[in-house]
């Protein structure tokens, strides 16, 4: 019997919606086939434009689909990649992941279902969310510097800052994650090493 889910696709620019791997057909492409990998049924889509991944929260799209969420019959959310479902920028923003935790709502990836209520799959949820932001503010600061905005000492200070915070990261998961984790009744997940979490799995 196949699972319900929600599909969501979003992209933050009009000029997004023509990139080859951010396009609107390449995300629904990756979620059909991520459905079909885990015998999901799309029941409800969800198309956001012109949504940064720091403002979803406030999108009448994204409330509705935490309304729908609460709903027995829908299992999950369908997604091409974590930075679809949000980029946050402040803390208030962890609140998405909450509702997914509160809800028993799956997210799934093309990389895989991540279970945010549970404690690998917070872990997990915490640092592709860091992540995703940080690589917001480096695709901003991008811009500013291609505007002028930046010097290129600047440019320079803020690629060392973004280098050092992901070796730390990367440090940290690994000393939570070295050791295998066994497959259990209640997970879907192995995880062997931190590179399953930081590097996002297959697009």
């Amino acid at each position: 019997m196949s699972k319900k889910v929600i599909e969501l696709i979003r992209i933050s620019t009009e000029g997004q919606a023509a990139a080859d791997k951010a396009s609107i057909p390449a995300q629904r492409a990756a979620n059909r086939r991520t459905s079909a990998a885990y015998g999901l049924e799309i029941c409800k889509s969800f198309e956001i434009s012109d949504v940064s991944g720091a403002a979803v929260l406030h999108a009448p799209e994204i409330r509705e689909m935490i309304e729908l969420m609460k709903s027995p019959e829908i299992h999950g959310v369908v997604t091409k990649e974590f930075s679809r479902l949000m980029r946050p920028e402040n803390f208030d923003d962890y609140q998405l992941l909450q509702h997914f935790a509160d809800t028993k709502t799956i997210l799934y990836l093309p990389g895989g279902p991540i279970d945010l209520g549970s404690k690998m799959g917070r872990l997990m949820g915490g640092v592709r969310a860091l992540f995703a932001g940080v690589e917001r503010e480096k695709n901003r600061e991008r811009v500013w510097g291609g505007e002028g905005s930046q010097t290129k000492t600047g440019r320079e200070s803020s690629e060392r800052h973004h280098s050092t915070l992901r070796r730390r990261i990367q440090t940290e998961s690994r000393l939570v994650l070295h050791a295998k984790r066994r497959k259990g009744p209640d997970s879907s997940w192995q995880v062997t090493s931190a590179t399953t979490i930081l590097g996002g799995g297959p697009a």
